[in-house]
């Protein structure tokens, strides 16, 4: 998918909505899913739409992540996460200056890589913030059973068929006891598939995940 990342247009709007911090959808409140419906048919008529919406949803997904993530880190001086699919790096800093942890960042794309860079060099936390270079969560090439958290957001739906590899590549780094906190595009459990065939077409997929079958790859990895 670092391809996909990498176009000119699907970069400058990922970029530009979410403001180079985050890339992922959000946790929208009941009033605010119908305010974005009007909006969406506003815009149908021509009309102004609001954007802050969106980068609300996106801090109030960022605190359940933080919220989650923070049993892994406690009693520790510096512990030691991962950020699968991490894009701008925005929740690797907040990971990071909300725990003092060091963050390894794994993203396939070259340019969301960059910004990452010049954002941890504004912020002087390139010692904090480490980007190995363009990796995909399917070989993340780190160390294993070191890790204390790995998270994620609304990435690995990316992986395909290949997203029970991405949940063990998660058990493999890390350590006993360690937290897997993520969010992702998912299907519901009962859902019929055949409703969605334009959802699929769209972000160019079979199917997506459920929370059913994410439980059942944490468990064929060792982990439930």
């Amino acid at each position: 998918m670092g391809y996909y990342y990498d176009d000119g247009d699907a970069f400058n709007f990922y970029l530009a909505i979410w403001g180079g911090d985050h890339c992922h959808v959000g946790i929208y409140t009941p009033e605010e899913e119908a305010q974005n419906l009007q909006a969406t048919a506003g815009a149908e008529k021509g009309e102004n739409t609001e954007s802050d919406t969106i980068l609300l949803a996106s801090h109030r997904a960022l605190e359940k992540i933080l919220e989650l993530s923070k049993p892994a880190f406690e009693g520790k001086s510096e512990g030691l996460a991962m950020d699968m699919g991490s894009a701008y790096g925005g929740c690797a800093r907040a990971l990071s200056q909300e725990y003092g942890c060091k963050v390894v960042c794994v993203e396939l794309s070259k340019r969301e890589n960059e910004i990452n860079l010049q954002r941890n060099i504004e912020l002087k936390m390139q010692d904090k913030i480490i980007i190995p270079g363009e990796l995909s969560f399917l070989d993340t090439q780190q160390e294993a059973g070191v890790f204390d958290c790995c998270v994620s957001e609304d990435s690995i739906l990316h992986a395909g068929k290949a997203r029970p590899a991405v949940v063990a590549e998660a058990a493999r780094i890390l350590r006993k006891g360690g937290l897997f906190v993520f969010s992702d595009i998912m299907q519901k459990d009962c859902v019929d598939t055949s409703t969605l065939k334009d959802v699929y077409d769209r972000i160019g997929l079979e199917d997506m995940g459920s929370p059913a079958k994410y439980i059942e790859w944490a468990s064929q990895a060792g982990r439930l």
